[in-house]
């Protein structure tokens, strides 16, 4: 499961929003649960694909290193990825799949007609891809000592 706080969720759709038409992109800090994944808050990055922005992204691999650094000296990690479709459906394109990091979860958000979708995805170390229950509001089970698979801790 990945467990948002509305605070996060707040921030990516926000981020969404304002990026359109070009996809918006960004890290899920937090901690590893029992159940999953709790996100206690979303940075939002550049999206610095060098071709169609409104429908690829590449995450500012600076900014990348940036938070994995603050999230480690806070006792959190990178516990996901987040992007957008303006315009599309929360769905993972061939694009996405490409892109996926094994066991992280991959938080897509559709926006469409004034409508938000979210759905996110865990990839397995052989490629196959498994849809990951989003929940949103207070987060539990996020104490302290859960380290993540995402960032390597």
């Amino acid at each position: 499961m990945l467990e948002l706080h509305e605070a996060a969720w707040r921030e990516i759709v926000a981020h969404a929003r304002t990026s359109a038409p070009e996809e918006a992109c960004g890290i899920l800090v937090g901690r590893r649960t029992e159940t999953g994944f709790a996100v206690l808050r979303a940075e939002p990055c550049r999206n610095v694909h060098p071709g169609d922005r409104t429908r690829r992204f590449l995450i500012d691999p600076e900014r990348q290193l940036a938070v994995q650094r603050e999230a480690r000296q806070q006792g959190l990690a990178i516990v996901g990825f987040y992007h957008s479709h303006p315009g599309g459906r929360a769905e993972l394109s061939e694009h996405d799949r490409a892109q996926a990091h094994p066991w992280t979860p991959m938080l897509i958000v559709a926006l469409r007609g004034g409508r938000v979708e979210a759905r996110a995805w865990r990839c397995g170390p052989a490629g196959g891809f498994e849809e990951t229950l989003v929940r949103i509001g207070p987060v539990t089970g996020a104490g302290p000592g859960a380290s993540s698979q995402a960032d390597g801790g």
